[in-house]
């Protein structure tokens, strides 16, 4: 059965974000074969209203941490719908509350950091 992996990355050459921080997402297709293919990039962006309202009053929010990217939980549930056709999600770490939204869903993380062809290979033939 084909599938999809979801990747954090930078450049597409490297599983190099958290997933909180990570603001797109590479998609790769694989087959019944294991065969790999580039899909898509699939970009996250939060609500621009949302942002500028935490930079002018952190509380307005109660679930502001201070913290860069996602780490705070806002904007999880985007996040989460955005990547919920895929397989398994690589990043190079994911909270546990991130985590476990995935893990309900049956989507598989791998927390690995490196060079992304070797990994989704790996991986790959992990599912086959």
């Amino acid at each position: 059965m084909a599938y999809k992996i979801a990747v954090a990355s930078s450049d597409g050459i490297y599983s190099d974000l958290e997933f909180g921080m990570a603001d797109q997402f590479y998609i790769y297709d694989v087959d019944d074969n294991a065969r790999i293919k580039f899909s898509e990039i699939r970009e996250w962006k939060p609500k621009e209203d949302d942002t500028l309202n935490e930079l002018k009053d952190p509380t307005v929010y109660s679930e502001f941490c201070g913290n860069q990217g996602n780490r705070c939980g806002k904007g999880s549930e985007e996040k989460v719908k955005l990547l919920e056709d895929c397989r398994c999600i690589i990043c190079t770490h994911i909270g546990p509350k991130m985590s476990k939204q995935f893990t309900v869903r049956g989507i598989s993380i791998f927390d690995i950091e490196g060079e992304l062809e070797p990994i989704i290979k790996r991986i790959a033939e992990y599912y086959k």
